[in-house]
């Protein structure tokens, strides 16, 4: 068997990232990023029937680290029970890294500093009647709020716990996901934007 050159082997490896980056690309294309504000914000971002959540809070820190904390809940349709759970209740939707080890996170936290955000997030809801989904992007701290440094994103779809399985709750954003931005940001509102061309969910001042 004839050995393949490593110039080919690289453009071949180069070819099929590409190819990987715009087949991401196209499919985001088909999601829009849920406007966001500080408070209660209703958000039809599950399943038909069911009702959506989205409350962003701020922790004060008197300095410019504050930081903002988001939970996300789903009321479920009139009449449906399940657990504990009626249709009257939010039921919260948790964010879980692996859900066999139960890695679950009842929140998500945004931070950073008064120059650089260092943790946001984005939910999209789909216009092809595709599960909603959750993307993270986190900067590694460096030596400053300022350093350009990795970002890593990481992409949750929603699931619906259908069988009823202990652990999980009824609706929970599961990690489908993971990647490493292409180059080192400062910021990850750039780095969302220029790696996935997706923009931001609220106004910030400039």
């Amino acid at each position: 068997m004839a050995e393949v050159s490593l110039p080919i082997r690289l453009s071949v490896l180069v070819m099929v990232t590409i190819f990987l980056n715009n087949a991401r690309a196209l499919e985001l294309a088909t999601y829009q990023v849920v406007d966001l504000a500080y408070g209660v914000n209703l958000v039809d971002f599950g399943p038909i029937g069911t009702r959506g959540t989205v409350v962003l809070g701020w922790r004060e820190n008197f300095n410019a680290h504050g930081f903002g904390v988001v939970t996300f809940y789903l009321t479920g349709p009139k009449g449906q029970t399940r657990g504990f759970q009626t249709d009257t209740m939010l039921g919260l939707v948790t964010v879980w890294d692996d859900v066999k080890n139960s890695k679950e996170e009842l929140t998500v936290r945004t931070s950073g500093g008064a120059d650089c955000v260092l943790h946001d997030f984005r939910l999209l809801i789909s216009n092809q009647h595709k599960p909603s989904l959750l993307m993270l992007a986190d900067r590694k701290m460096g030596e400053t709020f300022v350093d350009e440094e990795s970002v890593t994103f990481k992409t949750y779809t929603l699931k619906q716990n259908i069988q009823q399985m202990p652990g999980p709750p009824t609706y929970y954003f599961d990690l489908t996901e993971e990647r490493t931005a292409k180059r080192k940001y400062c910021d990850v509102e750039k780095a969302f934007h220029e790696e996935l061309g997706i923009g931001d969910y609220r106004n910030r001042p400039k």
